[in-house]
C-alpha cells in the first residue's frame, strides 16, 4: 500500500465519525454549535484525505444544476443579510440556517458511495430515532411547560424532522438482497443464510416504521398525515411506473397507496380531534376546523405585506419576520403566535422579495429533475431517485402549512439529498479502481 492511500484511508474514517455523530445529535435542543463544528471538522478531515488521493471524489455534485441553484439561493440570503440594518446579526442567522445545513451537501455526498455507506447512515439514524421516539413517549407523562421547549426540539420541527426520515425507509427495503440476488451473486447454498439477513433488516425497517407512526401521533401535528399520505401515492405511482419486468407487484403498490392513504386520513382525522378535544374551532368536526384554521389570516396578512415590498422583502432573518409578522395583528395571543409566513416560499418573499420565492422554487426542482434522471440509471441509483423524489415531495409540502426549512431539518435534508446523489453518482473507471484499492486495504 502507497504512503499516501494510507494516511487516506485515516483521514476517510475521521470524517465519518464527524458526520455520523453530527446527525445523532441534530434533533436535539442545545446541539447548534456542536453540529455546526462537527460538520466543520467533517470537511476538514475530508480535505486531508482529498490532499493524499488521486484523482480527488469531493469535486462538486454530479448534476451541476443543483449545485448552482442552491449555491444562487444562498447568495441571495445573503445579500439580503448584508442589506440589513443589523448585517452581523443577520449573518449570524444566515450561518446557522442556511450556511451549516448546506455543509451537510458535499460532506454526504463524497462519504456516501455504495450500499456499506448507506447502510451505515441508516443504523445511525435509526439510532436517534429510537432516542427521540423515547423522548416524545417520556413527554406525554412528564411534559414540560409551555415556555419550554422539549428536548427534541418541540412537535413541529420534530414532525417535520419525521417527514424527512420517512423517505429513507424505501431506500433501507430495498437495499435488502433479494433470493433472486443471492442466487445470482452465490448460489443456492447460501440463499438461506442471507434470507435470514434479509428478513432481519426487513424487520428493523417495520420497527422503524412503528417508531415514526407512533413520534407522528404524539405530536398531534396535523399536516404531517397529509404528508405521509403523498409521499405514499408518489413511491406507489413511481414503483408501478419503474416496475417492468415486476408486474406481479402493481397491484400490491396499488393496494398499498389505496389502504395507507385510508389511514393517513383516519390519523388525519384523529390527530384533529386529540389537537382540539373533540371541539375544534367552528364546532363542525374535522372539515369545520380546516376551513377555520388560522393559517387563512396569517398568509392574507403575509400576502398584504409581499404587496407593500414585493421587490425587497423586509430583511433576512427569523426575527425579521417575528417583528414583521407581529405587528399585522392587535391580540396579545395572536401576535405571539404568528410571527412567520407559515409558508416556505412566503417566507422567501418576506424575506428577500419574490427572487426568493423564485430562488428557492428553482432549488427544488433542481432536485425533481436530478432525481428523476436517476431513475434512468442502474438499480442503486434508481432507488436512490425515487427516495429524493419522496423526499422532495414530502418536505416540500410540509413546509408549505409551516416553515421548518432551517437548522436541525435543513441539515438533515441537505445530508440525505447528499447521500442519494452520491449513491446515483456513475464513477469513471479511475474512481471505481480506487475505490476497490481503498476497501481492500
Amino acid at each position: 500500500m502507497k504512503p499516501n492511500q494510507t494516511i487516506s484511508n485515516r483521514w476517510h474514517p475521521a470524517a465519518t465519525y464527524a458526520a455520523a455523530l453530527c446527525l445523532l445529535i441534530a434533533p436535539f435542543r442545545g446541539s447548534t454549535g456542536w453540529r455546526a463544528a462537527l460538520l466543520i471538522l467533517a470537511v476538514i478531515f475530508m480535505l486531508m484525505a482529498a490532499k493524499y488521493r488521486r484523482p480527488a471524489l469531493w469535486t462538486m455534485p454530479a448534476h451541476a444544476s443543483v449545485f448552482y441553484t442552491v449555491s444562487a439561493w444562498a447568495l441571495a440570503l445573503l445579500m439580503g443579510c448584508l442589506a440589513s440594518p443589523e448585517q452581523w446579526h443577520q449573518l449570524n442567522s444566515w450561518k446557522g440556517e442556511v450556511l451549516t445545513p448546506l455543509i451537510a451537501l458535499p460532506v454526504f455526498f463524497v462519504l456516501t458511495k455504495n450500499h456499506r455507506d448507506a447502510r451505515r447512515w441508516l443504523l445511525v439514524l435509526a439510532t436517534g430515532l429510537i432516542g427521540l421516539t423515547s423522548l416524545t413517549i417520556l413527554n406525554q407523562f412528564d411534559p414540560v411547560d409551555a415556555m419550554t421547549m422539549p428536548a427534541f426540539g418541540g412537535n413541529g420541527p420534530y414532525s417535520t424532522w419525521l417527514v424527512t426520515l420517512c423517505p429513507l425507509l424505501v431506500l433501507a427495503w430495498r437495499l435488502s438482497p433479494t433470493r433472486d440476488d443471492v442466487r445470482n451473486k452465490a448460489g443456492d447454498a447460501m440463499s438461506d443464510t442471507t434470507l435470514q439477513l434479509t428478513r432481519k433488516i426487513q424487520a428493523c425497517v417495520l420497527a422503524a416504521v412503528v417508531l415514526i407512526l407512533v413520534s407522528a401521533y404524539l405530536t398531534a401535528n396535523r399536516a404531517i398525515w397529509v404528508c405521509f399520505a403523498l409521499m405514499l401515492l408518489v413511491y406507489a405511482g413511481l414503483s408501478i411506473m419503474l416496475a417492468g419486468s415486476q408486474r406481479r407487484y402493481v397491484g400490491q403498490w396499488a393496494a398499498l397507496a389505496l389502504v395507507g392513504s385510508m389511514v393517513f386520513i383516519g390519523l388525519f382525522i384523529a390527530a384533529t380531534e386529540q389537537r382540539f378535544n373533540g371541539k375544534p374551532p367552528g364546532g363542525g368536526g374535522t372539515i369545520e376546523m380546516v376551513t377555520h384554521d388560522n393559517r387563512g389570516a396569517i398568509w392574507r396578512e403575509a400576502i398584504a405585506l409581499i404587496a407593500e415590498k414585493p421587490f425587497t422583502g423586509y430583511g433576512y432573518g427569523r426575527d425579521v419576520l417575528e417583528k414583521t409578522m407581529s405587528e399585522r395583528f392587535t391580540e396579545p395571543l395572536d401576535k405571539a403566535l404568528f410571527i412567520q409566513g407559515h409558508n416556505l416560499v412566503l417566507n422567501q418573499v418576506l424575506q428577500i422579495g419574490v427572487v426568493g420565492a423564485v430562488l428557492i422554487l428553482a432549488v427544488f426542482m433542481s432536485l425533481i429533475h436530478a432525481f428523476s434522471n436517476m431513475l434512468r440509471g442502474p438499480a442503486l441509483a434508481r432507488t436512490a431517485g425515487l427516495c429524493g423524489l419522496i423526499l422532495v415531495v414530502g418536505v416540500f409540502t410540509r413546509n408549505m402549512v409551516d416553515d421548518f426549512f432551517i437548522r436541525q431539518n435543513a441539515i438533515l435534508f441537505w445530508a440525505i439529498v447528499g447521500m442519494l446523489l452520491g449513491l446515483g453518482l456513475k464513477l469513471d473507471k479511475n474512481q471505481v479502481k480506487l475505490n476497490s484499492t481503498d476497501k481492500s486495504a
